[in-house]
C-alpha cells in the first residue's frame, strides 16, 4: 500500500468513524490470478499488519473474497444487507454538531495531507531557487533555464493542489447534501412503511377479534345444539320409559278375555 493509498485509507477511516467500521467490508479480488497459498498469505498480511487493515478489522470490519462469480458477489451483498445501519462520523459532525466540513476529522485529515504536499512543493521550490541563483552566479544559463522551468512546474502544481482542495470541498459538500436529501427521503419512506405496517397490524387485530367472536359464537351455538340434543334425547328416553311402564300395567288381551269368562 503506497503513500497515497495510505492517506486515502486514513481519510476513509475519518469519514466513517470508529462506530461504523463494523459495517465495513474489505473485498479482495483476482483470486483466480494467483496461487491460493500466495493469495492467502497476502490476505493474512493485510489483516494482521497495523499499516494495512488490522486497525479496522479489530473494530469489526470483515474481509471477504470475490472470485469473479455471482455467488461470491451475492455473499458480499448479503453481509451488507444484514448489517445494521450506523451514521457516519462525518454525518454526525456536520448534521448533529454543525461543524464546517474543513473542521471535521475527515476534512482536517484531507487538509493536513494537502498542506504536507504543499509544504514539500514549497521546500523544493526554495531549493530550486537557491540552485538557480548558484547557477546564475556561475553563469550557467542552460542550467538556470532548466531550473526556472522546474520552479514554474512546481508553482503550477501548488496552484493545482489548492484548486483541487477547493474543488473537492465543493464536491464533498454537494455529495453530502445529496446524501442528506436521500437519507431524509429514506426516513420519510420508512415512516410511511411503519404507518402502513401499523395500519396492517390494526387490520389484522380487527380480523383476529372478529374471528375470535365468530369462533366463540360458533362454539356457543355448538354447545347450545348439544344441550338441545341431550334434552331431546332425555325426553325421548323418558317417553320410552313411560310407555314401557304403561304397557306393564295393562294386561295382555288374552288374559283379559279369560278373566271375563270365569266371571
Amino acid at each position: 500500500m503506497g503513500g497515497t493509498s495510505k492517506r486515502n485509507f486514513k481519510t476513509f477511516r475519518e469519514l466513517c468513524g470508529e462506530s461504523s467500521l463494523k459495517n465495513v467490508i474489505i473485498v479482495t479480488s483476482m483470486w483466480s490470478e494467483v496461487n491460493p497459498k500466495i493469495g492467502e498469505a497476502r490476505e493474512s498480511e493485510l489483516a494482521s499488519r497495523d499499516e494495512f487493515f488490522k486497525p479496522i478489522i479489530e473494530k469489526g470490519a470483515r474481509m471477504l473474497r470475490y472470485y469473479g462469480t455471482l455467488e461470491s458477489a451475492h455473499t458480499t451483498l448479503r453481509h451488507l444487507l444484514n448489517s445494521r445501519s450506523v451514521p457516519l462520523a462525518i454525518q454526525q459532525e456536520i448534521v448533529d454538531e454543525q461543524k464546517p466540513i474543513e473542521t471535521t476529522a475527515a476534512g482536517s485529515e484531507l487538509r493536513r495531507a494537502l498542506n504536507e504536499q504543499a509544504d514539500r512543493n514549497k521546500e523544493e521550490i526554495r531549493n530550486l531557487r537557491a540552485e538557480m541563483e548558484a547557477a546564475m552566479r556561475a553563469k550557467h544559463e542552460e542550467r538556470r533555464g532548466e531550473l526556472q522551468r522546474t520552479i514554474e512546474k512546481k508553482q503550477q502544481e501548488c496552484e493545482r493542489l489548492e484548486q483541487n482542495s477547493r474543488r473537492m470541498a465543493a464536491e464533498f459538500a454537494a455529495e453530502l447534501a445529496r446524501l442528506e436529501a436521500r437519507i431524509a427521503q429514506m426516513d420519510d419512506e420508512h415512516q410511511k412503511q411503519l404507518q402502513a405496517l401499523e395500519g396492517l397490524q390494526g387490520d389484522v387485530a380487527t380480523v383476529q377479534i372478529e374471528t375470535r367472536k365468530q369462533e366463540d359464537a360458533a362454539a356457543a351455538k355448538k354447545v347450545e345444539e348439544n344441550t338441545q340434543s341431550r334434552i331431546i334425547e332425555q325426553q325421548r328416553l323418558a317417553e320410552q320409559c313411560e310407555e314401557e311402564e304403561q304397557r306393564k300395567l295393562v294386561p295382555p288381551p288374552a288374559e283379559q278375555s279369560s278373566k271375563s269368562g270365569n266371571g
